[in-house]
This record gives structure tokens, C-alpha cells and sequence, in this order.
């Protein structure tokens, strides 16, 4: 039986983790953890008040620590899957419907494809995995686990890849996977990963 975890990321997310959270917890039977990235505004009262188990860092790590401590935290009390998704409400929810409909299917990794990447470092990133290995937008935020079949492929990866470095080895391997498109969602305000390469 399918134990689901959703694992949010966020630092100084306030105007946007309420709403994220709720609706996630009004639409599936899913557990939803917010990773408060050491967050100097509300993020953490609001995640809690909508329903969110959070998970606290007791320091600014950055985006990817979270998301690591999340998938962590999550598969060592005892989810079977997990689904990334951002704080920002870039990623409308309703779309984690389709990421449990593969995972019902046996699909053990499921990943977002945004239709525009946000940044040009992110094009010309996704113009070489989709030559190289088939596969559109690696660095969209919103993937999901069968988190004992990510266990045979050692520790969730060091790197500052958002999951990508997990992504490709995924591909590399063999293993069966499933992009799902992703109509994504304005962020108010400026990138956290800037427009750098």
C-alpha cells in the first residue's frame, strides 16, 4: 500500500506556503512536510497552520540541503513514495494526481516538464539531456520517488543539482520513468537561483 509523502522546500516563502499546503492536503491522501530553510519571515507559522508537518534546518542551507533533509526524513519513517514540489506555487498541485496514477501503474520515477524553462542556463541545460539522454527539463523542482527503488541507487545525490544528478543516474540505469507536462504557475517574486548558469 502506497504511504505518500509531499516534501516542500521553502525559505521565506510566506506569501505562497499556505496556499501550496492546503491544497495539497484538501486534494490528496498525502502527507505534506514543509523544510523550512531556516526562514526569518512566517513560512513555518503558516505551513503549520495549514496543516503542514514541518521540518526545521537550524540554519540557512540553501535548496538543495532541504530538499535532501526532506526525502531523508520521509523515507527513514516509513513513506513508500515522495513527490518534490515547490513552496513558490509554481507547481499547481492538482498536477500530483497524475505523478500517483503512474506510481499505481509501477512507474517508480516520475518527473515535471515545465513547457518554458524560466531561465536561459536552464534551456540550453535541458537542449543537451533531451540530445544526450531523451529527457526534457531536468531541473523542474516537481519529481517524484518510489523511495525503495531510489534506495538501490545509494544516497539521494550531494550535488547542488536539485535532483537532477538522481535524475540522470535514473536514466542511465535503466530504470523505468514517465515525464509528466507541467503548466507552470508565475512566481511573484525574483528566482531564488538567479539567472546564472
Amino acid at each position: 500500500m502506497m504511504k505518500l509523502a509531499i516534501v516542500i522546500p521553502a525559505f521565506n516563502e510566506e506569501s505562497s506556503v499556505g496556499d501550496v499546503v492546503k491544497q495539497l492536503i484538501s486534494q490528496f491522501d498525502a502527507d505534506v512536510f514543509v523544510i523550512d530553510d531556516f526562514s526569518t519571515d512566517s513560512t513555518i507559522d503558516i505551513a503549520n497552520a495549514n496543516g503542514a508537518k514541518v521540518v526545521s534546518l537550524t540554519k540557512n542551507c540553501g535548496y538543495n540541503i532541504a530538499l535532501h533533509t526532506g526525502i531523508r526524513y520521509v523515507k527513514e519513517n516509513g513513506y513508500t513514495h515522495a513527490i518534490t514540489i515547490d513552496a513558490d506555487g509554481q507547481h499547481p498541485p492538482i498536477y500530483v494526481g497524475q505523478f500517483i496514477k503512474y506510481f499505481d501503474h509501477g512507474v517508480p520515477f516520475v518527473f515535471g516538464k515545465r513547457k518554458q524553462c524560466a531561465r536561459w542556463a536552464e534551456k540550453l541545460f535541458s537542449a543537451y539531456t533531451f540530445l544526450r539522454f531523451g529527457l526534457s527539463d531536468p531541473l523542474c523542482g516537481m519529481k517524484g520517488y518510489d523511495l525503495q527503488t531510489l534506495s538501490r541507487l545509494g544516497n539521494f545525490p550531494s550535488y547542488d543539482s536539485s535532483g537532477t544528478e538522481l535524475l540522470l543516474k535514473v536514466v542511465n540505469r535503466g530504470y523505468a520513468w514517465h515525464q509528466i507536462d507541467i503548466e507552470q504557475s508565475e512566481r511573484e517574486n525574483e528566482s531564488r537561483f538567479g539567472q546564472g548558469i
